[in-house]
């Protein structure tokens, strides 16, 4: 089938993409509304590799969720299809989300001509969802996992850990003279002395160990690779020596402690 004009391909925001379909395969027809690249796309960045061919037949686009059967059989039988979600990389390394939707184009004598459809540039809606996303499971001052993601994982861990009879250990940490701290320097330097703790906290556990804030300056560790109590004992030592290690605070060298 022949691709459809401009006109036929309707309205067209600059940082949209135009797709047209043949009896087998849709193609990107252009970029934008005068073949621009779309928005947040840098400078030369070779658009031509992708005009002109089906997205399953780029092999720098990753297929949505479930491949890409589901969506074929969707097409061979002619059907609408809304909002397909594309991971395409950028030149810079970032990566760049489209949603595409198409609808059927047919003749009024009944041929089917192709399709007809806009792809949307949604990076900036993703980014956001990715970050409120984000915001919901860690905690958003030291970056360490918050409430609802630690149990999340300590759930998981249980069930693992009876599965194979093996043990687990939890570690609640408390922050001693915390709060002398911010009682004489103030809240934002207390702020950043909990962001010390923190980094010093994820420095100290294993790659398999998760480290949470509870809240205020009470954290949580997760070890999952623990035989005997001695091991853990161990453990809580190495966070103990690495928490009373002293830092500055307005050029005043101070030292907290950490009980376990």
């Amino acid at each position: 089938a022949a691709e459809l004009s401009r006109a036929d391909l309707g309205i067209m925001p600059l940082d949209d993409s135009l797709w047209s379909r043949g009896k087998c395969a849709y193609k990107l027809l252009q970029y934008g509304a005068a073949g621009l690249p779309m928005v947040g796309d840098p400078v030369g960045a070779a658009i031509e590799r992708h005009l002109g061919h089906p997205p399953w037949a780029l092999p720098d686009v990753e297929p949505p969720d479930g491949g890409w059967e589901a969506h074929r059989r969707c097409l061979m039988a002619r059907e609408t299809f809304h909002e397909l979600i594309l991971r395409m990389p950028r030149q810079d390394g970032s990566v760049s989300h489209v949603s595409i939707s198409g609808q059927p184009v047919v003749a009024e004598d009944g041929t089917f001509l192709g399709y007809r459809g806009i792809g949307l540039d949604i990076t900036k809606q993703k980014l956001i969802e990715a970050k409120i996303s984000r915001l919901a499971r860690f905690d958003p001052l030291t970056s360490l996992c918050n409430r609802t993601e630690f149990f999340e994982r300590l759930n998981h861990s249980i069930a693992v850990a009876r599965r194979h009879d093996r043990a687990i250990a939890l570690l609640f940490v408390d922050l001693d003279r915390f709060k002398d701290v911010n009682d004489a320097f103030g809240h934002d330097s207390g702020d950043e002395v909990l962001k010390v703790m923190a980094r010093r906290l994820a420095r100290t556990i294993r790659d398999s160990d998760t480290v949470a804030r509870l809240g205020g300056d009470e954290f949580i560790v997760l070890a999952e690779t623990v035989t005997t109590q001695v091991d853990v004992n161990e453990f809580g030592l190495r966070i103990r020596e690495a928490l009373s290690e002293p830092f500055m605070v307005h050029g005043q060298e101070c030292r907290l402690g950490a009980s376990i």
